[in-house]
């Protein structure tokens, strides 16, 4: 975003998290909601739904979209780490369900994955990037909708920040799948210092099995190497809660912090 001399905001309320950037730029924001108009310094309002407000910006656009297409292809390769083929098969394997995601490298990746074509089918914490969210969220989001397929997905870090959850999950006996990305530490602050700061503070736990501490409360569980292992015959439509330990490199990265 520094990089840029204009940026329009649709629906967005323009969380701590995003605004973290000075503000070299223009901003125009569109919102249905005017309370986020006070929030931010953008340079100009305007209160529309999103949908009305694209519809009649197309009309005054280019139709060829293949150019600017085809230039940020060039410049943001495609990323195909094992965490993002792990992101794209639980996303194809899940598409009729609700996700709850917690805060972390997973969330970037299930969001490039994940296709919400209806409302509330997506839940994550952004705006305060609150890690442990996933867990007790998804036990809440289960309870309100016992009728809606619930899959959790979260870090091993996230798992930790809220592991007494499980035991509750254990005790309510409530059928979901939750996954856990294991790259053995907090891989998006990892990231951050390394390409921020060119060093790294604390972030790296010591080999552990998320699968195991699982077992170990009282839940099924089972840890996974490679997506083509993930059987949705197991892991749809569960009738009890189940733990599915994702093995994955800490040299994965997501596409931030240029």
């Amino acid at each position: 975003m520094n990089e840029s001399d204009f940026v329009l905001a649709l629906g967005c309320s323009l969380s701590p998290l995003t605004m973290r950037f000075k503000k070299p730029f223009r901003l125009l924001q569109v919102d249905i909601e005017p309370q986020h108009f006070n929030e931010n310094y953008a340079d100009r309002f305007i209160q529309a739904d999103a949908r009305d407000f694209l519809e009649a910006l197309l009309q005054l656009t280019p139709q060829s979209r293949q150019p600017w297409i085809q230039g940020g292809q060039q410049t943001y390769p495609r990323v195909n780490s094992l965490s993002m083929r792990f992101a794209k098969a639980i996303a194809s394997m899940h598409s009729d369900s609700t996700f709850v995601l917690d805060i972390g490298q997973h969330t970037i990746w299930l969001l490039y994955a994940i296709k919400a074509l209806k409302p509330l089918k997506l839940i994550f914490s952004h705006g305060m990037a609150t890690m442990g969210f996933a867990l007790p969220a998804a036990i809440g989001a289960k309870l309100a909708r016992p009728e809606d397929e619930l899959v959790a997905v979260m870090g091993d870090g996230g798992l930790y920040t809220s592991l007494q959850n499980l035991l509750v999950l254990r005790d309510l006996k409530l059928p979901m799948v939750i996954y856990v990305f294991n790259n053995r530490g907090y891989g998006l602050i990892r990231q951050a210092q390394e390409q921020l700061f060119k060093k790294i503070y604390a972030v790296e736990f010591k080999e552990q099995s998320v699968a195991k501490v699982a077992e170990a409360i009282g839940l099924k569980a089972v840890q996974v190497e490679a997506p083509e292992a993930l059987d949705p015959r197991s892991l749809k439509n569960v009738e009890e809660p189940i733990l599915v330990e994702l093995l994955t490199p800490r040299e994965d990265r997501v596409p931030i912090y240029r």
